[in-house]
């Protein structure tokens, strides 16, 4: 989350260029993971950016279904059914499945 945020606040102060983050949005992003986590973000050369905006509209459509997160353990609680029809639907809901989602 604390990743995402970055990035929405690096758009938002308009650090990004096309499909990618300025110079100055990847240090700031780098200064404020290693501010609030204590990570060194490194830059690679996968795009970060939209991995990580894949996976988020992958958890946020499973998440906008009304789904209970138990509480113990962070999980998605539903049934194995339920999964079943999800990751037809989309296989890449499957990582989801078993996931931590503290």
């Amino acid at each position: 989350m604390v990743f995402v945020d970055s990035c929405v606040t690096e758009v938002k102060k308009c650090n990004k260029t096309g499909t990618h983050l300025t110079k100055v949005g990847w240090e700031n992003i780098q200064k404020h993971m290693k501010d609030k986590t204590g990570y060194i973000l490194e830059k690679k050369t996968t795009n970060k950016w939209e991995n990580m905006k894949k996976e988020w509209k992958l958890y946020d459509r499973l998440m906008r279904l009304e789904i209970r997160l138990d509480g113990r353990r962070s999980l998605i609680n539903t049934s194995p059914k339920w999964w079943e029809e999800k990751i037809k639907e989309n296989k890449d809901y499957a990582k989801f499945r078993n996931a931590d989602l503290s």
